[in-house]
């Protein structure tokens, strides 16, 4: 009967671990695939990105600082002055939420509108 007793109240103990654990879990970062993005990005790593990603939606323009990561259509980590040759292309561009710091750019084949 002790056993028993305690398996449950073990069984309880999880439960209410793993409903607690997901209470606190939010996203902080969002993806936007963007048509046609405006990046222009100097030799030594800023610049600016700005894009929508359809043609009623928002401008979306954010600051590019070097430690903007830079992903190629393979998914290999590129030096970040490569995006400019996406530019007028297909990307997209991953932020954090709440301080709408640009944190990735990554290349995409053509998204049609």
């Amino acid at each position: 009967m002790r056993y028993k007793m305690i398996k449950i109240l073990a069984a309880l103990l999880v439960v209410m671990v793993s409903n607690n654990a997901n209470a606190y879990f939010y996203e902080t970062e969002d993806t936007i695939e963007v048509y046609k993005p405006r990046i222009f990005i100097t030799a030594n790593g800023t610049g600016f990105a700005q894009g929508s990603s359809c043609k009623e939606c928002p401008l979306m323009k954010f600051k590019v600082t070097p430690d903007v990561q830079a992903f190629n259509l393979q998914g290999d980590q590129v030096d970040l002055r490569n995006a400019n040759k996406w530019s007028g292309k297909a990307a997209l561009f991953s932020y954090d939420k709440k301080s709408k710091k640009l944190l990735r750019i990554t290349e995409q084949r053509g998204i049609e509108q």
